[in-house]
């Protein structure tokens, strides 16, 4: 009987919780999620001194912001 009385609990939660998910789904219509993109000006800089061979990965991402993954990504669609 107890675990009977937990299991719908569980199931009465788990309801609210699938209830919540669909209004907050619902009110984010028409609202892009995820990352802002990257400055274009700033990733072409970045792959212009990679592509000079005269500075490291740490300076290019302190100069641009650009870190190395989003260098390499760039530098790989561009090939």
């Amino acid at each position: 009987m107890l675990f009977v009385k937990f299991a719908d609990i569980s199931q009465f939660e788990r309801n609210l919780i699938f209830q919540r998910t669909k209004e907050g789904l619902a009110s984010a219509i028409g609202r892009n999620g995820g990352r802002p993109p990257k400055d274009k000006t700033a990733i072409a800089l970045a792959l212009k001194m990679y592509e000079s061979k005269n500075y490291s990965l740490s300076e290019i991402k302190k100069v641009t912001g650009v870190s190395k993954s989003t260098i390499y990504r760039y530098k790989d669609s561009n090939n």
